[in-house]
């Protein structure tokens, strides 16, 4: 590769990623759906996840062999600003009011009681969508299923901070996660001998270059013997 195509890569399709170019996407039945959207609009840090695998020792013979037998996926955590009139904790409570009764709802001498999590959790969907630098339309999704808010951070209240806005944690915990990359697709009437080695190799992802036979008349018939790549 050319210096000039490295450093024009460099520019265009390995540009870093911004960490500021993001939006999340609340999607929650049962609740105010007026309240969801000014969340989406509030929310202005968040916690890509990550995974972790577990694994534990196995020994059919000989050594051991460490074997992934699950996977646990981390809490996600965001930072919302507060409305003036705190709809923000009001949308809160009453995602609490539909995981448990505290005792408050019905009477302050109730008994805590939790309430089925398909209720709720099964029907609430978090997307974390990753904008292009550029183009700034949706390059990747993280899709969050089965979701609940976890804990809610307490209100700091302070007469010395007239210039700051008052903002709110909370941490989300779900069940799924499907990571959705929005990547370019191939032409499949593109021409060229790059094009044509995408396409047996399987880069396309249109769904004709899986039929194992196009790809084989394709190598077939095409010359590369007189073709730089570099």
């Amino acid at each position: 590769m050319a210096l000039g195509d490295f450093l024009s890569r460099i520019k265009t399709d390995l540009a870093p990623s911004k960490p500021f170019l993001f939006e999340v996407q609340f999607s929650m039945a049962n609740v105010n759906q007026d309240a969801v959207r000014d969340l989406t609009l509030m929310c202005h840090t968040c916690s890509l996840p990550g995974w972790s695998i577990e694994s534990q020792p196995n020994r059919v013979y000989g050594l051991n062999k460490e074997m992934p037998h699950g996977i646990q996926y981390p809490p996600v955590t965001c930072t919302a600003y507060v409305d003036h009139n705190l709809g923000v904790m009001e949308f809160f409570k009453g995602l609490k009011s539909q995981m448990i009764d505290d005792g408050v709802a019905s009477s302050r001498l109730g008994s805590f009681s939790p309430y089925y999590k398909s209720s709720y959790a099964e029907k609430s969907v978090v997307d974390i969508k990753i904008l292009d630098t550029g183009s700034e339309k949706v390059v990747v999704t993280y899709k969050l299923s089965n979701v609940f808010v976890k804990d809610v951070s307490s209100l700091n209240l302070n007469w010395g901070a007239v210039n700051q806005a008052q903002e709110v944690s909370f941490t989300l915990t779900y069940e799924y996660l499907d990571i959705d990359f929005n990547t370019p697709k191939y032409d499949k009437n593109s021409s060229g001998p790059q094009a044509e080695m995408d396409l047996i190799s399987g880069a396309t992802k249109d769904g004709f270059s899986n039929d194992i036979q196009t790809a084989s008349d394709v190598a077939q018939t095409t010359d590369l013997s007189n073709t730089s790549y570099i």
